[in-house]
């Protein structure tokens, strides 16, 4: 899946498999810094915040 695919894939589906978000990930942020089944991405915004994803069996790791 190309990372257009996977955009679209994050747009409309309420799932997606974790390697389609890595995908995005890995294009638009810098890293992954690996800890564990943690994948941590560094983003350009202020206050440097980070985006931690992880996997779920094949999909990503929904957290509330």
């Amino acid at each position: 899946m190309s990372t257009e695919e996977a955009l679209e894939a994050l747009k409309s589906d309420t799932n997606i498999k974790f390697k389609d978000l890595l995908k995005i990930c890995k294009e638009f942020f810098e890293g992954p810094r690996t800890e564990g089944s943690h994948h941590i991405f560094k983003t350009p915004w202020k206050g440097q915040p980070w985006l931690n994803i992880q996997k779920d069996k094949k999909m990503a790791k929904n957290i509330r």
